[in-house]
């Protein structure tokens, strides 16, 4: 009977494993979108939480993308800064007039369509059988 070990349940683990849970479900369901909750809401509910909840959602100015002020005094460019390919180093032939074909297109020619009277109904007291 030495061998035998018995745990015990401790009722504050089961209650904190159940509430961290939960908040983690409700965080969840946040990050994918499925539940919204405004930003005024949390910080009249719990101001305590307001910053942290802005950088979870991204609307925290740490969290914004460089504005294009910061752009133009670093020097960098739009694509530089996303692909990090400089417009510079990039050799492009660019084709003048001289070396490419001319397209001719054909001018288009006004065809008229003679318009046509419309057909006047036979009288009632015709020779020919309606029908």
């Amino acid at each position: 009977m030495k061998d035998v070990e018995t745990r015990r349940k401790v009722p504050a683990a089961v209650i904190a494993m159940i509430c961290v849970s939960f908040i983690g479900i409700i965080q969840l369901l946040l990050v994918t979108g499925a539940y919204q909750v405004d930003s005024g809401t949390v910080r009249k509910m719990a101001p305590f939480l307001y910053n942290p909840f802005r950088k979870m959602m991204g609307e925290h100015p740490s969290t914004r993308p460089q504005s294009a002020e910061s752009q133009a005094s670093s020097g960098e460019t739009g694509i530089e800064t996303v692909t990090g390919i400089k417009p510079e180093d990039l050799s492009i032939e660019i084709k003048t007039e001289g070396s490419v074909p001319a397209i001719v297109v054909p001018e288009e020619t006004n065809t008229l369509i003679p318009a046509s009277e419309p057909e006047k109904p036979l009288p009632l007291d015709s020779d020919k059988p309606v029908g």
